[in-house]
């Protein structure tokens, strides 16, 4: 079962701070680790996929008209 853990060290401190790590401790074995907070779900990444197609178009459209004025 895992718990989050109080960060032991300046460099822990740091990376908890500047981070989407998060210190973790399991009770049963004893691991301590770190593990991301950044959970992207199908939802978010249909949205990211429909932003880079709506820049690459974006970019093409401007490209020609660029191109077609210059």
């Amino acid at each position: 079962m895992l718990q989050k853990s109080h960060a032991r060290n300046m460099t822990e401190q740091i990376i908890k701070k500047l981070s989407f790590y998060k210190i973790y401790r399991c009770k049963e074995c004893g691991w301590r680790g770190y593990i991301s907070t950044i959970t992207f779900s199908w939802q978010a990444f249909k949205a990211a996929f429909v932003y880079a197609f709506l820049i690459l178009i974006t970019a093409y459209v401007v490209k020609a008209l660029i191109t077609k004025f210059m």
